[in-house]
């Protein structure tokens, strides 16, 4: 009799799976309860899909960290692709924008838009889990995404994304210019900027990242990993990237401006035309 309710209970644990316990009273998360409930489901969730990249205890530390775009380190608290300031916490729907459509068009990231809603729910939650921040600090406020100033403009939106990439924001200190030198050069030199030029602006500076040394993107050739559609460039635009040197831009550049840089963006990303020379736009 004992060997039937052993074999019983063996078929019940491959039908149903094993189950996580590792819950057992619900947890303070981001300024809020999360159930038990909820966050033994979200483990048993990450376990099926997450964990085999991020590591069963979120570091990040498996076969893919060999990988060009290694999985995050969730263990830091750090995300990278969000509504909210860089360097703050994220909002629950970062997390469900990241899980729906993944990174990198899907090659480095799949989504998992097609798991139940439930299941994405409370992964989420477990996610926080993995970090410590998660239980000291709470959410920053998401920068929302204005309208479009530019309304179908988009040869002007730009030319000025242009000026605004090279002269205003001067993105060339970490990614590359897409001017010539000189030109960049006597642009800044007739608008009163002493700013110094590194000598290979056309191709990205190595800089230091929370992630370690990290290469930014040349929008000509890299993939973006947070996006590339005009709406979400003005999103990470403005919000900025955590951990690394990509400020928030929305605390110094209009909504004009940073529309008209994702414009630019977009332009260099997808192949279209954009300006060679600077300095002839003019603010929205």
């Amino acid at each position: 009799m004992k060997v039937g309710f052993v074999v019983l209970g063996l078929g019940i644990t491959l039908v149903l799976g094993c189950r996580s316990t590792t819950f057992d009273e619900a947890q303070q998360l981001g300024g809020q309860s999360v159930a038990a409930d909820v966050l033994n489901r979200g483990e048993d969730v990450y376990k099926r899909y997450c964990s085999r990249c991020h590591g069963s205890r979120g570091n990040g530390r498996t076969t893919a960290m060999r990988a060009e775009h290694p999985p995050l380190d969730l263990t830091l608290g750090v995300y990278k692709f969000s509504s909210v300031p860089a360097g703050q916490l994220p909002v629950d729907a970062d997390f469900e924008n990241t899980l729906a459509t993944g990174l990198g068009n899907g090659r480095v990231m799949p989504s998992f838009k097609h798991i139940p809603a439930a299941d994405r729910t409370a992964v989420i939650q477990y996610l926080k889990t993995l970090s410590s921040r998660w239980r000291d600090e709470e959410p920053g406020r998401p920068i929302s995404v204005t309208p479009d100033p530019w309304g179908g403009r988009r040869e002007k939106a730009v030319r000025r994304g242009a000026d605004v990439y090279h002269l205003k924001a001067k993105c060339w200190t970490c990614h590359p210019a897409y001017v010539d030198a000189t030109t960049l050069k006597a642009r800044l030199k007739s608008a009163g900027d002493a700013s110094e030029i590194r000598a290979a602006v056309e191709k990205p500076e190595r800089v230091q990242s929370v992630f370690g040394p990290m290469t930014p993107p040349d929008f000509r050739t890299d993939e973006l990993l947070g996006g590339t559609q005009p709406a979400r460039l003005f999103t990470t635009i403005s919000a900025g990237i955590s951990g690394t040197a990509m400020p928030t831009w929305a605390h110094t550049l209009s909504a004009a401006d940073r529309w008209s840089l994702a414009y630019y963006v977009h332009g260099l990303v997808t192949g279209g035309a954009v300006p060679s020379d600077l300095g002839t736009s003019e603010p929205r």
